[in-house]
């Protein structure tokens, strides 16, 4: 399929509905092409919308970045839409993913021309979650681009910052671990208790900041399996000193509680687990690292 390049204008911003193949050859040699001719035409501000693009290789990729480095170069600023999968590996695979701007809606991407956007952080991994947020508007769910947390942050903060009102680390497809903020924070486990739970469990236990006072509540937990129980006694038996953690039974089925039987820290009731935590006025307040974009596209060279 040969590429197709349809164009509109919405005041200021040119935006190219592209469809097709981004390849070496006729696809890259046309998208060239039509920004030579748009930037010939004094255009400054890019997007382009990927939406239709069925495949894209190095040298469409190395296209694309070319004409949004060149937009900025012109005064202006280039950014991309509808980014498929396989487009976003790519700029995640060569680190571009945190230079170039990629929107799912056309309404947010158009008013990012004009006003100036906060990224949040992923309080895991640092990397930056979506959706952005305009200055002036509330914080929408939002999601890490890199480990797919899930974060929802409170109103408030110092402008570098924002308070987590709760984080879900996905363990396995719909289930996942559930943080919130304390004192004492508390983590809830939302589906099965298994395998796939020790790493999602080291990322809870990396979100929070130490010192750490933590209870671990397996309320909703559907399914209980051996190495679901060791990850949470791993867990508890390598924290660090000025750290404390527990964990809540209460509302697990008999045969599911006595796996935790030989777990240090384990208790049958809640209130229990809450007494044995101690004092939790200790533990630090909760937030994520807030950054205002600037463009600093014109600096690259390709």
């Amino acid at each position: 399929m040969s590429l197709k390049i349809g164009i509109r204008e919405m005041g200021d911003i040119t935006i190219l509905d592209v469809s097709g193949r981004i390849t070496l050859g006729e696809g890259a040699v046309c998208l060239r092409d039509t920004c030579n001719d748009l930037f010939a035409k004094d255009c400054r501000n890019l997007l382009l919308n990927l939406r239709e693009v069925r495949y894209i290789d190095s040298a469409g990729l190395c296209e694309v970045c070319s004409s949004l480095i060149r937009a900025s170069r012109a005064g202006g600023s280039g950014k991309l839409l509808h980014v498929a999968k396989r487009v976003g590996d790519l700029l995640a695979i060569t680190k571009l993913s945190a230079v170039f701007q990629a929107f799912d809606d056309e309404t947010v991407a158009v008013r990012s021309f004009h006003e100036r956007l906060r990224y949040s952080h992923c309080p895991v991994c640092a990397g930056r979650c979506s959706p952005p947020a305009f200055e002036a508007d509330p914080w929408e769910p939002q999601t890490c681009t890199s480990c797919a947390s899930r974060l929802i942050l409170s109103a408030g903060g110092s402008g570098e910052t924002a308070p987590v009102a709760r984080l879900d680390v996905r363990s396995y497809e719909t289930e996942y671990w559930e943080v919130r903020p304390g004192p004492p924070f508390v983590v809830n486990a939302v589906g099965r208790l298994n395998m796939f739970s020790s790493r999602a469990l080291e990322n809870c236990w990396k979100a929070i900041p130490a010192p750490r006072r933590v209870l671990f509540d397996l309320s909703r937990v559907e399914e209980v399996t051996p190495p679901g129980v060791t990850a949470i006694g791993r867990l508890l038996g390598t924290r660090a000193l000025n750290d404390n953690a527990v964990v809540s039974l209460e509302g697990l089925s008999a045969p599911a509680a006595q796996n935790f039987r030989d777990i240090v820290g384990a208790y049958g009731a809640r209130a229990d687990a809450l007494n044995a935590l101690g004092d939790v006025s200790g533990a630090p307040p909760w937030s994520a690292r807030i950054e205002i974009y600037h463009d600093r596209l014109a600096d690259r060279k390709i």
